[in-house]
């Protein structure tokens, strides 16, 4: 089972789209380099060459939501309800020294930060990316405190908080 959720409004090449189910492996909702929310207050760095201001509370709320979309498709297609997940918050921007910055930020607010690192797109123009990864169990509550501290650090760093990520997890039975 595969959920799609497209928006209507493009940019570009890109558009934003959730993908959701069991038998795809990753469960992601939020920003990639394939796949960017295109919303009126807020337009991707790599895009467009600038950041408009973000709403937070407007970016919170719908960053909630879908995280509890998520979660319930998780759980609905059967992954493990008492499994630690290894969840990636996802950073992008295409100034490597403001990104390097933000991946500080988050390290010294206790994340642990994979390495900024380079990725060139289809068109040639090239972006600079990191995760930051936690082991949580799959608890709206714990996701959510994470999105709400990672989007802030990512306003004030002025760099994209791009989404997260999961993997389904078996039950063991």
């Amino acid at each position: 089972m595969l959920y799609v959720k497209q928006y209507a409004k493009t940019i570009a090449f890109v558009s934003h789209s959730a993908v959701v189910g069991k038998g795809f492996g990753l469960y992601f909702f939020g920003y990639n380099f394939m796949a960017c929310r295109a919303n009126p207050e807020y337009s991707l760095a790599i895009i467009t060459k600038e950041i408009k201001p973000v709403d937070f509370e407007k970016e919170f709320a719908e960053l909630k939501a879908e995280a509890e979309q998520i979660i319930d498709n998780l759980l609905e297609d059967g992954s493990d309800p008492d499994a630690v997940y290894t969840v990636e918050h996802h950073f992008a921007g295409d100034n490597f020294a403001q990104l390097e910055k933000a991946a500080i930020a988050a390290f010294q607010l206790g994340y642990d930060v994979a390495d900024p690192e380079e990725i060139e797109l289809d068109d040639g123009q090239k972006v600079f990316a990191f995760d930051c990864v936690v082991e949580t169990e799959l608890d709206i509550d714990s996701i959510t405190r994470d999105i709400e501290i990672l989007l802030k650090m990512s306003i004030e760093q002025d760099v994209t908080y791009d989404g997260w990520g999961t993997y389904f997890e078996e039950s063991e039975a």
